[in-house]
């Protein structure tokens, strides 16, 4: 019975696209960042914590993360529709303007949907991310 659902669990994951998968492939330093549609900050909640992404004009930016205190913070590259961290996540983008930056990415084997909104005051940031943006 095990082995019966090891298999199907293999075969399900099976070309699934994982964090440890976009970890492993990470090509950050390769990476050529272009001019994004629009520049700014903007935050979102992401489960317990907040995440608030600052971009600038020349396609470089800041990945801000805290949860429960605990801050990661990650060089952000803008390129083809994509935002690519420095640890290896990879945020496709949706919709990027000023008021809205709308991403997809994989978290733990499924994928989320995340709206940032503007922020340009760091007032819906965390204190933490606020600090160091």
């Amino acid at each position: 019975m095990n082995k019966l659902f090891l298999l199907g669990l293999t075969v399900l994951l099976t070309g699934c696209v994982t964090p440890v998968t976009q970890m492993m492939n990470n090509n950050f330093s390769d990476i050529e960042p272009t001019k994004p549609q629009a520049t700014g900050i903007w935050t979102t909640t992401v489960g317990a914590g907040l995440s608030t992404i600052k971009l600038s004009e020349d396609g470089n930016g800041i990945l801000c993360e805290d949860t429960s205190g605990h801050l990661n913070l990650n060089r952000l590259k803008y390129s083809n529709g994509q935002l690519y961290a420095q640890n290896g996540m990879i945020l496709k983008v949706i919709s990027l303007n000023q008021d809205i930056l709308e991403a997809k990415t994989t978290l733990s084997a499924f994928n989320i949907n995340m709206v940032y909104k503007k922020d340009s005051d760091l007032k819906a940031a965390s204190l933490k991310c606020a600090k160091e943006l």
